[in-house]
Formats: structure tokens, C-alpha cells, sequence
């Protein structure tokens, strides 16, 4: 059976927008500024926030501030590199991803 940590991050990433931010992190395996996210959902900064937000809590982002630019990236955590691996493997082939 599924930890808390996990059951909070499959809650997460069952939101479309978030599993994109999650699946883009997880394929590039390098950080995206938050304005990327807002460009490629289409949606708006305050949703983007939201999203991030409920990622965080999920402990699969992170969320760093440099001066204006906001930038996301995958946590180090346990929960963040089994999400990053369910997805990569969603996509073997690296189709679709």
C-alpha cells in the first residue's frame, strides 16, 4: 500500500496541468522558469501558482526565487524521483514525452 507521501503525490499529479509541469521537469531533468509553465499550459501566473504550490506540498517541486525570475525544479526527495521514474516509464521510448 501506497505511504502518505505517495497517496499526496498521485493526488497531485492527477491534475492534467500538473502532471505536464511534473512530466517537463521529469524529461529534462534540469530546472524551467515558471514563465515557461504559464506559455505552454496557456493558463494564467496565478494558476500556474496554484499549481506549483500543490507540488510543493506534495514535495515533488521545488521552488526557488533569483531576483524577479521564479525557477522549478524536481525536489530531491524520494517521493519526487519515483514520480520522475512512473512517468519516464510511461514513455519509454521517450514518445510522447
Amino acid at each position: 500500500m501506497p505511504d502518505h507521501s505517495q497517496l499526496l503525490a498521485f493526488k497531485a499529479l492527477a491534475n492534467p496541468a500538473r502532471y505536464r509541469i511534473v512530466e517537463t521537469l521529469a524529461r529534462d531533468r534540469r530546472e524551467h522558469p515558471c514563465r515557461e509553465f504559464i506559455d505552454d499550459l496557456g493558463v494564467t501566473p496565478p494558476a500556474v501558482s496554484n499549481h506549483l504550490r500543490q507540488l510543493e506540498r506534495a514535495r515533488i517541486v521545488e521552488v526557488q526565487r533569483r531576483g524577479k525570475q521564479i525557477y522549478v525544479s524536481l525536489a530531491a526527495t524520494d517521493v519526487a524521483y519515483q514520480m520522475a521514474a512512473f512517468i519516464r516509464s510511461s514513455h519509454p521510448s521517450g514518445d510522447d514525452l
